[in-house]
C-alpha cells in the first residue's frame, strides 16, 4: 500500500468546501482531529485522508437528513 501523505489545513478546507478558520474551529470542538500541530496558536495542522474521508461522510450525511 503507498503511503498517503497527510493533509494540510488547506487541503482540507478545499475538501470540505469551507474557509480554513472552520477548520481551526472543527478542531477545537473535536469535530476532527490533526495528526500533527504544530507549537502556538498558529501553528500548523496536518490531518489524515482518513479523518478527512470521515469527516466528509458525516458532514454530507448531516446535509441529506
Amino acid at each position: 500500500m503507498a503511503n498517503i501523505p497527510p493533509l494540510s489545513t488547506k487541503q482540507v478546507a478545499d475538501e470540505l468546501s469551507v474557509d480554513r478558520s472552520i477548520i481551526t474551529r472543527m478542531v477545537q470542538s473535536g469535530e476532527i482531529r490533526p495528526i500533527v500541530r504544530g507549537e502556538g496558536i498558529r501553528g500548523a495542522m496536518f490531518f489524515s485522508p482518513a479523518e478527512v474521508r470521515r469527516v466528509k461522510r458525516l458532514r454530507d450525511g448531516e446535509r441529506a437528513a
